[in-house]
C-alpha cells in the first residue's frame, strides 16, 4: 500500500509554492522582434500593404501584453506613433512612405521602459506613376537616309523622380518617312531610348507614351542633301558680317546673321543685333527672323521665296551659298553665306 504524505507536510509545500509565485510578479520584456511587414517595396507616398508588426516576449518566450511601443519613421509617416501590445505580445502600425527614393527606415522601441529593446523596419521607395514624358534627340533632328537618330525618353513621376525602365510605346506619325524602334538601353537619368530609322524624305513626328502621358518631337529626313544645313552670314552687298559699330565711347553695336535650310523645302534666316552698354556693363540682344520656302533647280541651285530677306536665286559653290534678289526689283541685294553645319560642298 502506497504511503500517504503527512497533511502538515503537504500544506507547507503548497504555501511555499504559492509564495514563490506571488514573489515572481509580472513578467519583464526580454525580447522585441519583427514578425511582419519588413522589406516591402512601393512607390513614393504610398501606404504599405502590410502593417508593421512586432512581438514582445518574456525570457520564457511567452508574449507580454500591455507593453507600450514607440514607432519612429525616418521617412514618411507611421501611425499610430505609439501603441500597446495585445495579450499575445503583438503590436502593429501602418507606414506611409515619404518622397525620398531608396531605402527608408522605421525604428520601433519600448516606451516608458528602462529596457533598451529596439528593432528597425526597412522599405524600398521607388518613383511613382508616370506623370510626364520628355523627349530629347541625341543629335540633329535633320537626318539622312542610311543614318539613325537616338532619342532619349525621360519619364518622371509627379515629384520629378525619373522612372527606371518603365514601359514606353514608341510610334512614328509617318512610317513612310521614318520608323522608330525601342532600345533596351537606359541610364539612371534616362528612362529609355528610341532609335529612328529613316525610310524616305519628309517630316514625321516621333512619339513616346508611358502610363497615359506622352511627348513627341519632329524629325526631318533630308531630301536636298547638298544644300541643307546651317550657314553664317558673311556679306550683304558690300558689307562684311559680322561687324560692329561704335556710336559713342560707351556703346558697341554688333551685327550678325544666319541661315538654316531644312532640306525638304523650307528655310529660316535670322539677323542679330547685340548692343553693349559699357558704363553699366549691360548687353541687349535683338533678333529678327524671315521664314520661307525654296524650290530646287539643281542639287546646288535654289530659288528662295520669302516676304523678307534673303530672297531670290541661290547658288552653292564649294561651301559658300550666294543669294541674289531679282535685279529688276526696287532694292536688289546680294547675300553671301558660309556653311557651318553639314558643310557638304558643291562643285
Amino acid at each position: 500500500m502506497a504511503a500517504r504524505g503527512h497533511p502538515i507536510t503537504c500544506l507547507f509545500a503548497w504555501l511555499v509554492s504559492a509564495c514563490a509565485t506571488e514573489r515572481s510578479g509580472p513578467e519583464v520584456p526580454a525580447a522585441l522582434a519583427i514578425v511582419a511587414g519588413n522589406s516591402q517595396v512601393d512607390t513614393i507616398e504610398a501606404t504599405l500593404v502590410d502593417s508593421l508588426a512586432i512581438r514582445v516576449t518574456a525570457a520564457s518566450g511567452h508574449g507580454i501584453g500591455m507593453v507600450r511601443i514607440r514607432w519612429s519613421a525616418g521617412s514618411g509617416v507611421v501611425r499610430p506613433e505609439s501603441t500597446a501590445t495585445d495579450p499575445s505580445g503583438i503590436a502593429k502600425a501602418q507606414w506611409t512612405l515619404g518622397s525620398d527614393l531608396g531605402e527608408a527606415h522605421v525604428t520601433v522601441s519600448l516606451l516608458d521602459s528602462t529596457q533598451t529593446l529596439t528593432d528597425s523596419f526597412t522599405a524600398t521607395v521607388n518613383p511613382g506613376h508616370a506623370a510626364r514624358v520628355l523627349l530629347t534627340p541625341y543629335g540633329s533632328p535633320q537626318i539622312l537616309v542610311g543614318s539613325s537618330l537616338p532619342i532619349a525618353a525621360i519619364v518622371r513621376d509627379r515629384l520629378g523622380h525619373t522612372l527606371v525602365n518603365p514601359s514606353i510605346q514608341w510610334t512614328s506619325s509617318t512610317p513612310g518617312v521614318a520608323t522608330v524602334s525601342d532600345s533596351a538601353a537606359s541610364t539612371p537619368d534616362v528612362s529609355g531610348f528610341g532609335v529612328v530609322h529613316p525610310v524616305g524624305n519628309g517630316k514625321t513626328f516621333i512619339a513616346a507614351q508611358s502610363g497615359g502621358v506622352r511627348d513627341s518631337t519632329a524629325v526631318v529626313v533630308v531630301r536636298d542633301t547638298a544644300v541643307f544645313g546651317g550657314y553664317d552670314l558673311q556679306q550683304r552687298d558690300s558689307v562684311a558680317f559680322p561687324y560692329c559699330q561704335y556710336p559713342s565711347p560707351n556703346e558697341i553695336w554688333c551685327f550678325s546673321g544666319s541661315l538654316e535650310i531644312d532640306g525638304i523645302g523650307g528655310f529660316a534666316a535670322k539677323r542679330y543685333t547685340v548692343v553693349t552698354l559699357v558704363l553699366i556693363n549691360q548687353t541687349l540682344i535683338d533678333s529678327s527672323v524671315t521664314t520661307g520656302t525654296y524650290q530646287t533647280l539643281t542639287p546646288c541651285q535654289l530659288t528662295l521665296i520669302a516676304a523678307g530677306e534673303p530672297e531670290g536665286d541661290a547658288l552653292k559653290s564649294l561651301d559658300v551659298l550666294t543669294v541674289s534678289s531679282d535685279s529688276t526689283s526696287p532694292a536688289p541685294h546680294r547675300w553671301g553665306y558660309h556653311a557651318v553645319t553639314r558643310p557638304q560642298t558643291c562643285p
